[in-house]
Formats: structure tokens, C-alpha cells, sequence
């Protein structure tokens, strides 16, 4: 155990240094605070004056984090292939799931920097609304709103893990993972946009990854919306490790 939390820092140091020096993770970084920031700044008034301007500022993170996501993940695997130096990634004496999850924890430290960049932003909501008309939407729900988010991301960030692993061409795997999850983000008014049943509205209503971020903003916790996004997440990285496995044999 002892030897795999090594080998695992060892990794995930590795990738860390590589993303931080990357011009893509500060380009993705100045994107996502741009685009969560400048509509909050321009329209700062409106949308901190009460708790649904809050909520539609914390319902844009998805739709940016589809585009930063798909960046930031697209070339975790194909530039190693590129370079030369998957083969000599594969042959390390390490487990495939620490391989996976080295790759997986980099991207998800860097989007929690992003997210934690955000918070002034909430900080300030006093400054662009009068006292008059102001309405904290209080600490719980900010905290469990950034909390669901992480998992959203982590869940998001897997997808893309996925996808890097499966194709060799970054472009195809951005693509693949931004086509992915924006349907995961919207895939809730699909049926009522082609007028379907009642059931599939529902059934799709449950499988948005938005929709489940819609109880946070009212400071809940919901262990369904906690599981929703951990179970995939689990998932799709077995099955990436499952594909790493694969290309070491």
C-alpha cells in the first residue's frame, strides 16, 4: 500500500509539472474564469441580487467545463504516443489503475484551482447589487454548490480520460468528449423539444448531469446526486484502466 501511494505522488508530481508549464491548462484556466466572470460582471447587478442570480451563475460551470474539460484532457494520452514516451510509461512497475488515476487527479487539481478562482467572484456579489436588494445565498449552499461541482468535474474529467486513451488523434478525442458531454448537459430538454413522452422527459431529466446540480444550489446534499456522479466516474476510469491494462499486454 505503502509502495503504491509512492509510486502514485511520484505520477501524479510528474503530471503536475508538465500541466502547470502547459500554455493549454493556463490558456483553459483564463477561458473558464472569462467566461464564468465577464457575464457576472457585466450584468454583476442582476445576477447577484437575489438567489436565482446565483443559480445562474453556478448553472453556466457546466457548458464552460464541457470545452475546458475536453481541452485539458484531449492529449493526456495521445501526446505521449507523440512524443514517444507511452511505451515507456507502460513499462513502469506500477499497477494500471495508478497509471490512470496519476493522469486523472492532475486534471482534477487543476480544475479545482479554476473552480476555487471563481469564489471572489462570489465575495464581491455585495459590491454589484444594492444592500437594498441584495440576498446571500447563504454558506451552505455555496459550499455544497462548489462540492457538486467537483464531482460533476470528476465525473466529466473521466469521460475525457476515456476517450484520450481510446483514440490516438487529440482532435477526435476533443470532439468525441466535448459532442459527450454537452448531450449530458442538455439531453433534459431534448424530449421536450421533439415533444416526446412524459417518461423519457424523466428519464432524461435524471440522466443530466446539470439537472443533479440543481439541489445543491439549494444547499442539499443529495446522496442520489452524490452517487449519480461517483458511480460513472468509478466506471469509465475501470474501463480506461481496463484499456491500459489491454496496451501493456
Amino acid at each position: 500500500m505503502k509502495k503504491s501511494l509512492i509510486q502514485f505522488s511520484s505520477l501524479l508530481g510528474k503530471e503536475l509539472r508538465h500541466a502547470f508549464f502547459s500554455p493549454i491548462a493556463f490558456c483553459s484556466g483564463l477561458f473558464f474564469l472569462f467566461g464564468i466572470g465577464i457575464p457576472f460582471f457585466l450584468f454583476g447587478a442582476n445576477l447577484s441580487a437575489s438567489e436565482s442570480g446565483f443559480r445562474q451563475y453556478i448553472s453556466r460551470i457546466p457548458y464552460i467545463s464541457a470545452i475546458v474539460v475536453s481541452v485539458l484532457t484531449m492529449g493526456l494520452w495521445s501526446d505521449e504516443r507523440k512524443a514517444g514516451t507511452e511505451h515507456i510509461l507502460l513499462g513502469l512497475p506500477v499497477h494500471d489503475y495508478i497509471l490512470v488515476l496519476g493522469k486523472f487527479f492532475s486534471v482534477l487539481i487543476i480544475y479545482l484551482i479554476m473552480i476555487l478562482l471563481t469564489l471572489p467572484m462570489i465575495l464581491l456579489a455585495p459590491i454589484f447589487a444594492s444592500a437594498q436588494t441584495y440576498i446571500s445565498p447563504g454558506i451552505g449552499a455555496v459550499v455544497s454548490a462548489y462540492a457538486f461541482i467537483l464531482l460533476f468535474s470528476g465525473a466529466s474529467i473521466s469521460v475525457g480520460l476515456f476517450f484520450s486513451v481510446l483514440f490516438s488523434n487529440s482532435i477526435v478525442s476533443f470532439i468525441l468528449t466535448i459532442s459527450s458531454l454537452l448531450f449530458l448537459d442538455t439531453v433534459q430538454i431534448l424530449p421536450q423539444t421533439f415533444l416526446l413522452p412524459e417518461f423519457v422527459t424523466l428519464i432524461a431529466t435524471r440522466l443530466s448531469f446539470a439537472w443533479h446540480l440543481e439541489s445543491a444550489l439549494r444547499g442539499v446534499l443529495d446522496s442520489r446526486d452524490i452517487f449519480f456522479y461517483l458511480l460513472p466516474c468509478i466506471g469509465v476510469l475501470y474501463a480506461t484502466t481496463i484499456i491500459v491494462r489491454n496496451r501493456r499486454v
